[in-house]
């Protein structure tokens, strides 16, 4: 997957003690590129290659449009980040370049009149808008941009008096923030992360 792809090479780049092979670092790229979507957002596992009507196909309730690659914030922020950390150790740096662009203009297109990013895997809008800042800023965004500074006013908004963040997991995908009864550790750090 290429957000997997990703964080593996992150974590490689970072690690004191097993940096990558160039040729392996290579190969990654190589591979997250060939993720990325027309409208310049990542899938997934591969580029979206069917039309979105295909998913009247799917048989399965739980999982609902899942027979098309889509972009997803979450692919395109990590993707954006580990292609901008790679770049200094490949053959020709430039290869990343309009990629990353590309992905950081997907990126701008994607946020929520709201200043919020939607989440595909996590609980939505507070995931989705870490992803989002972390994917602007690794694409060359500065902390200062209007889209940055929504996206961090809108988490100030739904911060708790407690200083904690819980946003409800509702049952289907909604751009409105709910509440939770209380505040969710997981979220407080996604937040805190920012």
């Amino acid at each position: 997957m290429s957000d997997c792809t990703a964080e593996a090479i992150l974590a490689r780049l970072e690690s004191p003690a097993a940096r990558p092979e160039a040729r392996d670092v290579e190969r990654a790229v190589r591979f997250i590129l060939r993720t990325q979507n027309a409208d310049g957002g990542f899938g997934s596992y591969e580029p979206r290659r069917a039309p979105f009507s295909l998913e009247w196909l799917n048989p399965a309730e739980m999982f609902g449009d899942s027979m098309t690659e889509a972009s997803y914030v979450e692919c395109a922020a990590s993707c954006v980040t580990a292609l901008a950390a790679a770049r200094h150790t490949l053959s020709d740096p430039r290869v990343v370049d309009r990629p990353i662009a590309r992905a950081v203009a997907q990126l701008r297109r994607a946020q929520l009149p709201s200043g919020a990013w939607p989440g595909s895997w996590g609980v939505r809008l507070v995931y989705g808008t870490m992803f989002g800042i972390r994917g602007l800023v690794a694409g060359g965004v500065p902390g200062s941009d209007p889209q940055v500074r929504k996206a961090c006013a809108m988490l100030k908004a739904h911060q708790r008096a407690d200083g904690s963040w819980g946003e409800a997991h509702v049952p289907a995908p909604s751009d409105r923030y709910v509440d939770a009864p209380d505040g969710q550790v997981i979220q407080t750090a996604w937040a805190r992360k920012l």
